[in-house]
Formats: structure tokens, sequence, C-alpha cells
């Protein structure tokens, strides 16, 4: 979780009931004018990086 921590930096949310689920929301554009909206869920199993959900892909990951 450190590591995701320092790539992405703080998740924007963490819900209470799903603590190994962090949301990332990533917006793009000048203030009040955003051009693109991201979302990435970091879903972790045993604190570790177990999958990532969302509007991105990931190249050569494979979960293990």
């Amino acid at each position: 979780k450190d590591q995701v921590t320092f790539i992405l930096g703080t998740p924007l949310v963490i819900d209470p009931l799903t603590p190994n689920n962090w949301n990332y929301v990533y917006l793009s554009g000048a203030a009040g004018d955003v051009k693109r909206e991201r979302t990435i869920v970091v879903v972790f199993e045993e604190n570790l990086l177990k999958r990532l959900e969302g509007d991105v892909t990931v190249e050569g990951w494979s979960e293990q």
C-alpha cells in the first residue's frame, strides 16, 4: 500500500465498508472546464495489489 501511495498519491476516497478498495479520480483541463476525467480503483488483498479497475489500461499486467 505504501508503494501505491508513493506512485499514485493519497486516494480520494477509502470507503470504510470496503477499505481494501482505494478510489482515485484525475481531472484534466482548466478550472471549470474539465476536458477529461479518469477514475481508478485500486483493489488490495492481504495488503498486496490485487487488481486495478476503472477507465485505465495496464500493459503487461497479470494477476498472480
